[in-house]
């Protein structure tokens, strides 16, 4: 599949990924790398589909991989954001992704990628963008 994305053949880096997806169902970097492989095809939606999918079948560093220049063109939308919301719902604190808890322990602070920061208190969300 990374052959087909450095050759800029994105449909079938899709295709590959798809099949890898078919063959472990329950891998969530399968799930990444066909997020990836939508996303440089410019099908935003079913990227987004599979990105979530892989954050919620627990992708090692969930955060740190929506950086990833793929994903840089849905960045904005609001799927993207809640998506973004899980992952740092699911990020290691040892990881450096969550800054330390401050006042309780249900309340975390983190960064987002592209710069930002993402506080969450129980149920109450407050995303900035500086």
């Amino acid at each position: 599949m990374r052959a087909a994305i450095v050759a800029r053949n994105f449909g079938q880096a899709v295709e590959l990924a798809q099949a890898e997806v078919d063959r472990n169902i329950s891998d969530p970097d399968a799930y990444f790398e066909l997020a990836r492989a939508q996303a440089l095809a410019s099908n935003e939606g079913l990227a987004l589909d599979a990105l979530r999918k892989s954050i919620e079948l627990g992708v090692s560093n969930a955060a740190q991989r929506l950086e990833d220049p793929a994903f840089e063109q849905m960045r904005n939308s609001e799927r993207f954001a809640a998506i973004a919301d899980i992952a740092y719902t699911k990020a290691e604190p040892s990881k450096g992704t969550t800054a330390k808890r401050a006042y309780s322990s249900d309340v975390s602070i983190s960064n987002k990628p592209g710069g930002g920061t993402h506080i969450q208190a129980g149920d109450v969300v407050l995303d900035t963008d500086f």
